[in-house]
């Protein structure tokens, strides 16, 4: 249920590019991988075939994966099942990666089919602004809190002749605690 404020996000059920069969659907999806273009899910429907072979990744951004390939009932490689990875991969384990370029994405409640990867990378941006917008308001408040401790004038001090700020005379407080000495005289003789 969302909460005030809040949008809930829309179901997305995972469908094979091929036949169309259903997959999934976002409800049980526990991650996402944008470098290996992959949603994993904790359940699949019964239509999906998890192949007994356990394989190794050698290169690209799976590379010391070790996983189970993920084939749909018409035999179109849907993703993978993996086994093992990489510290990096680790929130991948155990799950149905389903492969974006190997599903389509139907929004429930908009009667549109779309390719997946596309619903992913919108979702994915949602999340990535509201990560952005935190992190904002977080500097925000720390820049606030700088500000404040600093030496800023008050609206007293501001000059309404030019609506600017005056500058406060800092050398004038520096000079009166003794840290440094006054200035010279702009009418000094010059040798």
């Amino acid at each position: 249920m969302a909460t005030k404020g809040s949008e809930e996000a829309p179901v997305l059920v995972y469908q094979c590019a091929k036949c169309l069969v259903i997959l999934g659907d976002s409800q049980l999806k526990k991650a996402a991988n944008d470098e290996l273009g992959v949603v994993g899910l904790t359940v699949v429907c019964a239509d999906v075939i998890v192949k007994a072979e356990v394989q190794l990744e050698h290169r690209g951004p799976a590379a010391g994966c070790t996983f189970r390939v993920l084939l749909c009932k018409c035999n179109q490689t849907i993703g993978r099942f993996y086994v093992k990875a990489p510290t990096r991969l680790q929130n991948l384990i155990n799950l149905y990666c389903l492969n974006l370029n190997a599903v389509t994405c139907y929004r429930v409640g908009t009667a549109q089919v779309v390719a997946a990867r596309e619903k992913e990378l919108e979702e994915s941006s949602k999340e990535s602004f509201a990560k952005l917008e935190k992190m904002i308001m977080i500097f925000h408040a720390r820049l606030k809190n700088v500000e404040d401790s600093l030496e800023v004038p008050s609206s007293e001090e501001m000059d309404e002749s030019t609506n600017g700020w005056q500058r406060p005379n800092k050398h004038k407080s520096l000079q009166d605690s003794g840290k440094i000495s006054p200035s010279p005289s702009k009418h000094r003789k010059r040798m």
